[in-house]
């Protein structure tokens, strides 16, 4: 008998069920630690409307997808032999 008393969506995979390399969604927590950018940085992002996030209650969330859409977005920084030329 499965326990029934877990929070729909929270129970860890059985044994024939794989786990998501990458979540569709993630908290802001989960978006810094993944990008290695500060909470600050992440909502001021969200703040200037570069970075989508969308509210689930209390939590915010951002898509994964729009995670590295607005990464792929952030400048390129060059080298200085090409900066020197």
């Amino acid at each position: 008998m499965r326990n029934i008393s877990a929070v729909a969506g929270t129970r860890p995979a059985d044994a024939g069920e794989k786990m998501m390399q990458n979540p569709i969604a993630l908290k802001i927590s989960e978006v810094c630690a993944a990008s290695r950018i500060g909470r600050t940085g992440v909502y001021e992002a969200v703040k200037r409307g570069e970075l989508r996030a969308r509210k689930n209650g209390k939590s915010t969330l951002v898509l994964y997808a729009d995670l590295v859409e607005w990464l792929d977005q952030l400048p390129t920084i060059s080298s200085k032999e090409t900066q020197s030329k």
